[in-house]
């Protein structure tokens, strides 16, 4: 079968924006990390200063949750520069049901509220909505910063105590990072996604590459490997195996043909 120079051209052109498209899908698939950040009490410069550097990371789909009162709190519009208004949640909406697939940034950690986790006691929502994520299974950081620091004059079996309770809490899977650390532990897991993409768009690539230099039967192994991404581009005149259609038809793959 003889193909012209401008058949040929037109073949390349249509595999080069195929590629380019899985690629930006790829990117887009690659979503920041949603959180679900508690808003201080006090909502002072050290608070704001963090939703600022999270913000900065650009790794997070910031979310606000805070008491009723923060709606006609004069610190509403510093949180406003970082947040809007509609990724605020109040106390009063109630618990959302993606815990499990977000994480939950306490930046502020009062001391009673890590004695009430470790002892299990969901009495105050920030309670309830902690148990609620753990019996989920979702990720769970208390701020360093935000943890109430010893004066050094209480009696050591208090200290001793309240110890105890933090390494209970670290045992129900529970962080407590720094900002730098959270931002760094996020960029990482970017990194391995993106890397997991562009490992897909080589071998993606290399497949089509293949294709364009000589006529293949496809076949199911083909499908398998090379169709992972959703999509599985070969030439006109190749043929493929009705194992290699159906298996695409059930892993939902599609197969264009130039």
């Amino acid at each position: 079968m003889n193909i012209s120079e401008e058949k040929i051209r037109e073949i390349v052109k249509k595999v080069l924006l195929e590629i380019t498209s899985q690629k930006n899908i790829f990117k887009s698939n690659i979503e920041k990390s949603k959180a679900y950040i508690f808003c201080s009490k006090k909502c002072d410069t050290g608070y704001l200063d963090f939703l600022e550097q999270i913000d900065k990371s650009g790794l997070f789909n910031i979310h606000i949750v805070a008491d009723d009162g923060l709606k006609n709190h004069v610190c509403k519009s510093d949180i406003n520069k970082y947040v809007p208004d509609e990724n605020i949640i109040y106390f009063s909406d109630g618990i959302p049901k993606d815990l499990s697939k977000v994480i939950s940034i306490f930046p502020v950690v009062e001391r009673d509220l890590v004695v009430k986790t470790a002892l299990c006691i969901s009495d105050t929502f920030c309670n309830e909505w902690i148990a609620s994520a753990i019996e989920e299974g979702g990720k769970i950081v208390f701020l360093k910063s935000g943890l109430k620091k010893f004066t050094n004059k209480e009696p050591k079996a208090y200290i001793k105590q309240i110890v105890s309770y933090y390494k209970t809490v670290l045992e129900y899977g529970i962080e407590i990072k720094s900002t730098s650390e959270l931002i760094e532990l996020y960029k990482e897991k970017n990194s391995d996604e993106q890397t997991k993409v562009n490992l897909n768009i080589r071998d993606n690539t290399s497949f089509q590459e293949e294709n364009k230099c000589r006529k293949k039967v496809i076949t199911l192994e083909n499908i398998e490997q090379y169709g992972v991404n959703g999509t599985i581009v070969v030439n006109s005149d190749d043929i493929i195996t009705d194992l290699a259609r159906e298996k695409a038809r059930t892993l939902n793959i599609e197969i264009k043909q130039f």
